[in-house]
């Protein structure tokens, strides 16, 4: 089953170290990524909770990339 998609971007005149850095500390994902989660995110052990439009969803954020 096939769905749907639609690819959306935007420039950013910033160092990618900057964007990386806020990218990453997932305390910023409700603002980059404000269609997967409206709601700040709850730190639950090493993963973090978010409400959705899916319902409640987990969020695993991997280490720093060099």
């Amino acid at each position: 089953m096939s769905q749907a998609s639609q690819q959306v971007w935007i420039a950013i005149n910033r160092p990618i170290a900057e964007v990386y850095a806020y990218a990453s500390n997932p305390a910023h994902l409700p603002q980059w990524a404000a269609g997967l989660t409206g709601s700040q995110l709850v730190r639950a052990g090493d993963h973090w909770l978010a409400d959705s439009p899916m319902g409640r969803i987990r969020i695993d954020f991997i280490g720093t990339n060099p």
